[in-house]
């Protein structure tokens, strides 16, 4: 089987005395290490003519542009390998920033094709030349930021990315810097000498709308308020403090937060990001939680804590598809029954219902392979169908149905913490 890429890793800013800065990134099941069959992310393009005397004229006023798109192995976007729903949202919006330009990394070609940035996170597409048997460099991972040239301080980021069939690894970054301006430039450069640097634009494009929520949940030592709910085109972010006893900070560092619509929709976690300090025995944190961009904004929002666990082992459970309702196994919360699949012109649909305590949780690991290998994923939350009980998912297609393999993941059971759970009106 294809290797499998660990799960978001996360840079974290060296602590000052009695403060840690904090940069989490989590998703619910890891991420693919090849090239698999995907939809194109859509562009508004104009007429091919007038593309190409725009591009001639770049390669004139630009060698960096030129040499770039001489060397890139696809000519558009690294955005349209992206896992994330709100890249791929935010480039089908037209909020992307092209940028073409090309630097030496340890010997190995970079080309930053984008940027993306709605005044929630910067996203940063790449492409990077990579080896078969050591894969892609340390980039972004021994980088620093400058914002139209000077040092910034606390910021948080996290990557993901696929490899390409043809020798290119097409990778995405995310970056969260706080108050920012409308438009910038963003600097990257190594943190140890001057081998390479790049500037690149960066401009806040899009809507985004706030709401003043103001609600706080106790329980025993344990405070959460929650302050502000924005919908952004490419997330929707929650702000909140907490506080709790120092002797849980182990433990309280890997509290996530399950979230779901008026109508049980699930809103799938994409990262999150903050800061904190101890003080008289508590710890006192800030956080943004960021969830995937939402078409319609929701009448309310139910927020349950829980405590996943830092380390855990992954094992997959496979079972092929013969057209007839098969079940898998979902280790300690469950399983999956899965119904139907089928597919139209755009995308792979798969009915199943689930059997467990906390359904909504388990609802997200779920996707198909065919016999090669290829996998077909989820860009959005399963919908929920009220009247039979069932989920309804939207993969990538698959080009042939025959022969498919589902593929859900074993999991622990986590600690829902009930007592903290809390209710937002938006309104």
């Amino acid at each position: 089987m294809d290797k499998w890429e660990k799960q978001l890793n996360e840079q974290m800013n060296q602590p000052l005395p009695e403060r840690i800065d904090i940069a989490v990134s989590n998703t619910l099941s890891t991420l693919p290490s090849k090239k698999k069959n995907r939809k194109g992310v859509t562009y508004a393009f104009i007429s091919a003519a007038v593309v190409f005397l725009l591009m001639v004229s770049m390669s004139l006023l630009s060698p960096s542009f030129a040499s770039s798109m001489k060397n890139l192995p696809i000519v558009g976007s690294a955005f349209e390998y992206a896992s994330s729903a709100g890249i791929l949202k935010g480039a089908q919006e037209n909020l992307v920033t092209a940028v073409g330009e090309e630097v030496i990394i340890d010997g190995k070609t970079v080309i930053f094709t984008d940027t993306l940035y709605d005044g929630s996170q910067i996203h940063i597409g790449y492409m990077e030349e990579f080896d078969e048997e050591l894969g892609h460099g340390d980039f972004p991972g021994l980088c620093r930021f400058t914002i139209n040239g000077k040092e910034i301080g606390s910021y948080g980021w996290g990557g993901t990315g696929t490899y390409l069939d043809n020798g290119w690894y097409a990778g995405t970054v995310s970056v969260r810097i706080p108050d920012l301006p409308d438009s910038f430039e963003l600097g990257i450069k190594p943190f140890k000498g001057n081998a390479w640097s790049v500037e690149l634009p960066v401009e806040k494009k899009g809507k985004s709308e706030t709401f003043i929520v103001n609600e706080r949940k106790e329980s025993g030592n344990i405070s959460l308020s929650y302050h502000t709910v924005t919908f952004h085109p490419t997330s929707t972010a929650i702000s909140l403090t907490s506080s709790y006893p120092e002797a849980y900070g182990d433990e309280f560092n890997m509290l996530d937060y399950h979230i779901v619509d008026e109508n049980d929709r699930i809103i799938q976690s994409s990262s999150a990001g903050g800061s904190g300090q101890a003080k008289d025995g508590l710890y006192l944190n800030e956080y943004s939680l960021f969830y995937e961009p939402l078409n319609e904004k929701p009448e309310q929002l139910t927020i349950t804590p829980f405590l996943d666990q830092a380390e855990r082992e992954i094992a997959f459970v496979r079972m092929p598809w013969k057209e007839e309702p098969v079940t898998l196994s979902q280790g300690e919360v469950g399983s999956v029954t899965v119904h139907s699949i089928a597919s139209d012109d755009d995308a792979t649909y798969v009915t199943y219902t689930l059997k467990g305590e906390h359904v909504s949780y388990q609802s997200q690991s779920l996707w198909m392979e065919d016999q090669e290998g290829n996998e077909y994923r989820s860009h959005s939350a399963p919908e929920y169908i009220e009247d039979t009980g069932e989920y309804r998912l939207e993969l990538e297609r698959a080009p042939d149905l025959e022969g498919v393999i589902i593929v859900t993941v074993e999991q622990e059971a986590v600690q829902f913490l009930d007592d903290l759970q809390v209710t937002i009106s938006i309104e």
